[in-house]
């Protein structure tokens, strides 16, 4: 059974592991499998094309996913908020997604063949309705996915280093002055590079998900509603000394994005070097 090929595979290793776990699979996988990857931070889909399938006639199918479900293990496991799930493609330009429509089996994969059975099987198996009600999964076009996904690692890059480095809950952050101030510059700085990632040379409009205040406005939410948590990194920091962390995919992600348009994001840098310091 070891060496049959994978239909489905599904990927929850930290960012920055998952190359690496894929490697010893790779004679498994073929242009027939379908991997559903589901982890923190943005940038890996690309690394693993890179490093893993570089032949894009042999790639296996990808779905993107996206979770808010967390897990302590103390005396016992919790979790929370829905997870939501996209199909990958090519990189299309961010959009409102108010103006999305939503996405069906039938009109929004590629037709069913041998080489797209899997992914066919793959989202209809998590989209199965004790599936959607376990674990609220719902499928998003692409456009929504990566408005979503951007959301949700702007508020990782605030919330995660920061407690990371001070090794603390979430709710120690409600109300200091200090941590609003970087959270600030942490969205300004994020939707900026967002905005010109997208083509909106003048930034979002204030009613976009992206905008600067609307991302504050989801981390001070998100730091609220989850004050008793330990934020992953920060759990990472704990317990694995002199490991690595997910840094580089998140506060990392937004400063490569800076780099790539020119663009300075120093709140961003300088809390990427710091965690590599801890």
């Amino acid at each position: 059974q070891k060496q049959q090929p994978i239909e489905s595979l599904i990927v929850t290793t930290k960012a920055h592991q998952l190359s690496k776990s894929l490697k010893p699979l790779l004679h498994r996988i073929s242009r027939l499998s379908t991997i559903v990857l589901l982890h923190n931070g943005l940038g890996v889909i690309e690394e693993v094309l890179g490093s893993c399938f570089p032949h894009p006639e042999s790639r296996p199918s990808f779905i993107l996913a996206n979770t808010s479900h967390g897990v302590l293990k103390l005396d016992s496991a919790t979790t929370s908020m829905p997870q939501t799930l996209a199909l990958s493609s090519e990189s299309n330009p961010l959009m409102n997604p108010s103006l999305s429509i939503t996405p069906t089996l039938d009109h929004h994969l590629p037709h069913l063949k041998p080489e797209t059975h899997s992914l066919h099987h793959t989202l209809a198996a998590l989209l199965q309705p004790e599936i959607v009600e376990a674990l609220g999964t719902k499928w998003l076009t692409l456009p929504e996915f990566q408005t979503s996904a951007l959301v949700k690692l702007t508020v990782n890059a605030a919330l995660n280093p920061i407690t990371a480095l001070l090794e603390t809950r979430n709710e120690a952050l409600v109300g200091e002055r200090s941590f609003e101030r970087l959270a600030k510059g942490i969205c300004h700085e994020a939707s900026t590079v967002f905005a010109l990632q997208a083509k909106e040379e003048k930034g979002f409009p204030l009613d976009h998900p992206l905008a600067k205040q609307n991302l504050l406005r989801h981390v001070r939410q998100v730091m609220k509603a989850t004050g008793p948590n330990i934020s992953s990194m920060c759990a990472d920091v704990r317990k694995l000394a002199n490991e690595q962390t997910e840094i580089d995919y998140i506060n990392g992600y937004i400063s490569k994005l800076g780099e790539k348009y020119g663009v300075l994001t120093p709140i961003n840098d300088t809390l990427v070097q710091l965690l590599k310091l801890k």
